[in-house]
């Protein structure tokens, strides 16, 4: 949701509730109680006093500290916040409390008469203008910042099935943009799939070039270890292991879309694999086929697209990993971060950046970047009869 979107919502309500939600976010609320209005602002005030005081932050005991009726608070509990859009709202209440002012004090200067009474106005401006409460972190709260920090990476995040490569990435986590970029035939698409399919969580595939059947038919390849064209072209083959294949598959969360490849239709189908289905990452194969709109370049389009799947990672608590193409550069040796076909933008948003490279039949990964880990190169297995991907010597 945007900020100009946001804004038409009951905002105050959304903030209080987001707050009462979670707690651990109170110590960092910005927002100064007279930038609230009537019945939220005494609220407001009461939690942050509960807060300092380490009392229980509830319905009843927010009654009784403000006053307010419990019925009204018990409403303001139940308004739909998101965790992930605290800031947005403290500067939507910010924006409102300035817009306010400002308006009062445009009224003011039309009656002005003096130069001083001018001086007195714009200095209150420049008072609610800069009356944001600006936070400085000191050691202490530094080190405490980092302890949570890692308490929720150990309570968090989707295992990365891969030994080899989990010495890299131990876990994919919400808010997490991964791209992975190949040259053509090297089995990038294969990748993503054999990743998604051994998750321990539901999984979103937004697929642009491969339907739902194509990938089914991936999916029991890789299930079965039976060769892909067999899967794909033969009814009467390998019906056993076929049939338990597809036993295994019903029992794991994978959910497909492949109906459009406009953005808006793609994000749609994106935040009903979350919020309806629970995913907790979502694969694009692949973001240079995404249609970003007319009238922009192909730089242009992907960067937008790349900043896009970024800020969709944070703002609904999920991975994204998006495939790539990789330039014709990348044939002619080690490909490199540079060879992300089109765009810079990707290698700049992405939290991790892993290439495939081929040599001589032999696979590896390249982890290029790492926001939070090592880079280094991992060898793997690439089956290409089943297209599946595997730890060399571990099937698994």
């Amino acid at each position: 949701m945007n900020t100009a979107k946001l804004a038409e919502t009951n905002v105050e309500a959304e903030y209080i509730s987001c707050l009462m939600h979670n707690n651990e976010l109170i110590g960092q609320a910005n927002v100064l109680p007279e930038q609230l209005t009537g019945q939220t602002r005494k609220i407001y005030v009461a939690i942050k006093k509960l807060h300092d005081e380490a009392r229980p932050i509830k319905v009843l005991t927010v009654s009784t500290e403000s006053g307010v009726d419990i019925e009204y608070i018990k409403n303001i509990y139940k308004t739909e916040s998101v965790k992930t859009l605290f800031r947005e709202y403290e500067s939507v209440i910010k924006n409102k409390y300035i817009a306010k002012k400002s308006k009062e004090l445009a009224a003011e200067l039309s009656g002005v008469q003096s130069l001083a009474d001018y001086e007195d106005i714009i200095k209150r401006a420049e008072t609610y203008a800069e009356s944001e409460n600006i936070e400085i972190a000191d050691a202490k709260s530094m080190m405490r910042e980092y302890e949570e920090s890692i308490k929720n990476r150990i309570n968090t995040g989707i295992r990365n099935p891969f030994v080899n490569m989990s010495a890299y990435i131990s876990k994919f986590y919400a808010g997490q943009y991964v791209v992975i970029g190949g040259r053509p035939s090297k089995g990038k698409s294969a990748f993503m799939l054999s990743l998604l399919r051994r998750l321990s969580c539901h999984v979103g595939i937004v697929s642009l070039e491969t339907t739902v059947a194509e990938i089914a038919a991936r999916l029991i390849a890789q299930q079965s270890h039976i060769a892909l064209d067999i899967v794909a072209n033969s009814e009467t083959q390998f019906i056993d292991q076929r049939v338990k294949a597809m036993a295994e598959l019903y029992e794991k969360g994978i959910y497909v879309y492949d109906k459009s490849s406009t953005w808006r239709k793609i994000r749609s189908a994106m935040r009903k694999m979350v919020n309806k289905f629970n995913c907790k990452v979502i694969g694009i194969d692949y973001v240079q086929l995404v249609n970003m709109g007319k009238g922009k370049d192909r730089t242009e389009a992907l960067g937008e697209m790349s900043r896009e799947c970024k800020e969709f990672a944070r703002r609904n608590e999920c991975t994204v990993i998006a495939l790539a193409q990789l330039g014709r550069g990348a044939d002619e040796g080690r490909p490199k971060l540079k060879d992300l076909q089109w765009s810079s933008q990707l290698e700049q948003d992405a939290d991790v950046v892993i290439l495939i490279h081929e040599d001589d039949g032999k696979f590896s990964l390249q982890i290029e970047k790492n926001r939070d880990g090592r880079t280094g190169v991992v060898d793997m297995t690439f089956n290409k009869f089943c297209v599946d991907w595997e730890d060399n010597g571990v099937y698994r």
